[in-house]
C-alpha cells in the first residue's frame, strides 16, 4: 500500500471532511505536444525515444496513484505511553493526556520528553487515516477553479485563492530551483478521494 504525506492543517482538514482533492507536481515536468499530447521522453544507453500520449494515456501510464487505490496518510505521532491506544497525534495536540496514579490526568509535552516523530517516518500499522482515491487528472496549477479551492481544504472566504497560493508556494515553491512556485504554472496530478476504513489483510496496491 502506498503513503501519502499532509501537512497538519490539511490532516485536520480531512477530518473535518473539508478537504477532499490534493495536487502533486508531475516530476519530471512533460511539455504538452500541439494542444493534444503529452511528450514523454524515454532515455537508454543508445540513445532516447520520443513517445507521444494522449491525456487519458499518460494518466494511465505515468500517474502515480491510480482510481481506486488507497493510500495511507502519513502525519506526526508518537508511539502510545498508555494502554488506551497505539500512537498518539500531533495533529490532536502537542499534549497527551494521560491518566495519573491519584485518579487525575496528567498532561505530558515535549518539556516531559515527549518525543514526536516526523510524518515521513510512520509506518503503516502507525496510520489511523486511509483514503481512496476516486479520480485522477493532470492539469496546469493555475487551471484550478474556486471550487477545487475548497475541496483542498481551504474555507470558502474572499482569500480563499490567495490562502491556496500561499500554501502551494509554501510547500512547493523553493523546490528544485523554483520550477513548482506558483508562477511558473507547472503541471499538476489532482486527485480527488474519500476517507475509507483500514483495509484487512497485507495485499499492496497501485
Amino acid at each position: 500500500m502506498k503513503s501519502i504525506i499532509f501537512s497538519a492543517d490539511m490532516v485536520q482538514a480531512i477530518l473535518a471532511g473539508h478537504k477532499t482533492q490534493t495536487r502533486r507536481v508531475v516530476s519530471p515536468q512533460i511539455k504538452f505536444f500541439q494542444g493534444e499530447c503529452f511528450e514523454v521522453i524515454h532515455h537508454y544507453v543508445n540513445g532516447k525515444v520520443r513517445r507521444y500520449l494522449t491525456i487519458a494515456s499518460f494518466i494511465r501510464e505515468k500517474a502515480p496513484h491510480k482510481i481506486g487505490d488507497i493510500l495511507y496518510v502519513k502525519e506526526t505521532y508518537c508511539p502510545s505511553q498508555t494502554q488506551e491506544s497505539n500512537y498518539h497525534y500531533w495533529t490532536d495536540g502537542e499534549t497527551i493526556k494521560i491518566p495519573s496514579l491519584s485518579g487525575g490526568v496528567d498532561e505530558i509535552g515535549r518539556a516531559d520528553g515527549l518525543k514526536w516523530r516526523p510524518s515521513i517516518h510512520m509506518p503503516r500499522e502507525a496510520a489511523r487515516l486511509f483514503l481512496r482515491v476516486t479520480d485522477v487528472r493532470v492539469e496546469r496549477l493555475q487551471d484550478i477553479s474556486l471550487h477545487d479551492i475548497c475541496c483542498e481544504g481551504i474555507l470558502p472566504n474572499f482569500l480563499c485563492k490567495n490562502e491556496f497560493i500561499n500554501l502551494w508556494n509554501g510547500l512547493n515553491a523553493k523546490r528544485d530551483g523554483g520550477i513548482y512556485a506558483w508562477e511558473r504554472n507547472p503541471w499538476v496530478w489532482v486527485y480527488t478521494f474519500e476517507r475509507c476504513e483500514k483495509p484487512g489483510g497485507s495485499d499492496d496496491n497501485g
